[in-house]
């Protein structure tokens, strides 16, 4: 069982332990190397960025969005992508279309 502990403090104090550990955590964040952080999943993504995600190119990217199958969001004149729908619609995709069992060669 936890016990919580009330003591007083003076608000100075609780000020430079809250300035302290965030100054910590920015420093651990900054240290921390870019692929070790967990992408969002609203975070948008431009056409580039989410043609590498799926791993095709921009004109298959194009062709999808247009028939549907991937949901794109327009922000002015530019085309922008959810990461977390992206990756939905590629498991649906897996789902409906499953790849056949490969046939080995008879030697």
């Amino acid at each position: 069982m936890s016990h919580v502990l009330f003591t007083a403090i003076d608000l100075k104090e609780l000020q430079s332990i809250i300035a302290q550990t965030v100054r910590q955590e920015l420093t651990d964040l900054a240290a921390s190397p870019p692929g070790a952080r967990p992408p969002e999943p609203d975070e948008l993504l431009d056409r580039a960025q989410a043609a590498k995600l799926l791993r095709i190119s921009l004109v298959t990217l194009y062709e999808y969005t247009n028939k549907g199958i991937l949901p794109a969001y327009r922000c002015g004149t530019r085309l922008r992508y959810k990461r977390a729908e992206l990756l939905s619609a590629l498991k649906q995709v897996h789902v409906a279309n499953p790849r056949p069992p490969r046939k080995r060669p008879i030697a």
